[in-house]
């Protein structure tokens, strides 16, 4: 398909998915920008226009030709995006946006195209904002590496968990300062130095681990460095501040390590014959029932890139409107009794359209019951969510995990149990999750859940239960009280607490 044709389509189509998952996008700006380890994102979209552009000679030989497989995608990753919608996973909507537009790009150019634009494509995918689960191992890490070559200058030092304690004062290394921004950068630039510079994938796989290392190393040198200078002039310096210091000294690093590659670079290559592919001789003109297919494969993509948003908007819309609720505690639970005590210990679940904790007693026994309810869960009122827990750390520290099986419902349902303390005080937490009607207590089951009962019209309401109790030798309590509670709907009454 003409050049004609296939640049305007596609530039349209990515325009038109940008602007239905505009929200989406805004977010992941947000991102790059407000938070220091994504700001390299804000030039991955240059580099990789510079980088089409670069083969535009190769290209312009070449004729487009769509592809189903490249609609497929945009299919594919749709699903991903209202799948991460339904349960509020923000990188999931990020890792789908990028997909489906890489997916109409394929659709509309084909696959001879796409594999001489092969290195841009995959490199946009450094624009999603993710750490890949490596901030708390780059803290500890960073911590340690930093107290070794302190402690090596003699320097009395202390160490516990992420904080670093000499003489002239007391040093945290928290998450913004654990190296991601040092790291996530080096290796966007040598991934980009690897493929300019060097032919061979060997060369271009050396150059990305040497920079990670080096990025790893130089932040922490910047740690020990901030130390020491604070420990011989008897000042603190905040090791979590002083960014710009902090990236001028990556700049120099990252200048020298590029100006030792260049010692080993190939030859030039010739932008302009590199790979080209002649896919048609010049002037040919395509068949109108070729473009009438061309056109009829965009506007199925666009449909399919449409339908998930659309679906999803129909959802949000179709909900009821929200009513006030509030717990409604039974006198009695088989045979324990309320009782008016209170208690210090309270799960902390946000969003929750009710919540409210309650003390049974049963002889010398005594058990705390907490219920969050969520009449619909939604972006930020999401039940199984990172902030959300079942104790306050401001009172109570988590000392191991553990789990139980109990029956509840007529299921078998394995409960975890959290093990808690405060000074000397020690205390046990069941909890378990209620959605679309079953129990469970694995976090990721309730997620899925959550998008069965949103996107297949299950029961939308969900809850959690959470018993504990300061007798932890004693989970035969716990355990019957949970067997003996009511279905978690009977708990809930319409109006407000009280009235």
């Amino acid at each position: 398909m003409g050049w004609r044709i296939a640049l305007p389509v596609m530039i349209a189509g990515i325009i038109g998915l940008t602007w239905m998952h505009w929200a989406t996008a805004v977010s992941m700006y947000r991102l790059w920008s407000d938070i220091p380890s994504y700001n390299h994102a804000l030039l991955v979209l240059p580099v990789c226009l510079y980088l089409a552009w670069e083969r535009r000679h190769v290209v312009r030989a070449m004729l487009p030709r769509f592809s189903l497989f490249g609609t497929l995608l945009v299919f594919g990753f749709g699903a991903l995006w209202l799948i991460a919608n339904a349960v509020d996973v923000m990188v999931g909507r990020h890792i789908a946006l990028v997909g489906m537009i890489e997916g109409l790009v394929l659709a509309t150019l084909g696959w001879r195209v796409c594999r001489v634009l092969l290195f841009p494509l995959l490199y946009a995918w450094l624009v999603i904002p993710v750490d890949l689960g490596l901030l708390p191992g780059l803290q500890k890490i960073a911590t340690i590496a930093s107290a070794w070559g302190i402690g090596a200058l003699g320097i009395p030092i202390f160490v516990e968990d992420v904080f670093i304690e000499v003489p002239t004062g007391r040093y945290w290394v928290a998450p913004g300062c654990a190296g991601l921004n040092f790291l996530l950068s080096g290796l966007a630039l040598s991934l980009l130095y690897g493929e300019q510079m060097y032919d061979g994938w060997r060369k271009r796989v050396g150059c990305v681990v040497v920079m990670i290392v080096v990025a790893i190393i130089a932040n922490w040198i910047r740690i020990f460095g901030l130390i020491v200078a604070g420990h011989y002039f008897n000042e603190i310096y905040d090791i979590n501040d002083h960014y710009t210091e902090g990236w001028l000294f990556f700049a120099v690093v990252v200048f020298v390590m590029m100006w030792i590659g260049l010692r080993f670079r190939d030859p030039v290559r010739s932008k302009k014959s590199e790979g080209a592919v002649p896919g048609a001789v010049p002037g040919t003109r395509e068949a109108p029932n070729a473009v009438a297919l061309y056109l009829g494969v965009a506007v199925i993509t666009a449909a399919a890139a449409a339908a998930y948003p659309a679906y999803a908007a129909y959802r949000q819309n179709d909900a009821p409107p929200p009513v006030r609720v509030h717990i409604a505690f039974p006198s009695e639970i088989g045979s324990w009794r309320s009782s008016p005590q209170s208690s210090d210990w309270q799960a902390l679940f946000r969003g929750a359209d009710a919540h409210a904790t309650r003390r049974y007693t049963r002889g010398d026994d005594a058990v705390d019951l907490y219920v969050a309810y969520y009449e619909r869960q939604g972006n930020g009122r999401e039940m199984a969510a990172y902030p959300n827990r079942v104790y306050n750390d401001k009172i109570w520290q988590k000392r191991r995990m553990e789990s139980a099986t109990v029956n509840l419902a007529d299921q078998r349902v394995d409960v975890p149990v959290t093990h808690l303390r405060s000074n000397a005080r020690q205390r046990a937490v069941w909890h378990v999750y209620w959605v679309d009607g079953r129990f469970t207590g694995n976090q990721v089951v309730a997620k899925l859940l959550q998008v069965k009962a949103d996107l297949f019209f299950g029961d939308r309401r969900a809850g959690l239960v959470a018993v504990s109790s300061e007798q932890i030798e004693d989970a035969a309590a716990l355990e019957s009280f949970l067997r003996a509670l009511p279905p978690v709907p009977s708990l809930i009454a319409p109006g407000a607490a009280g009235g």
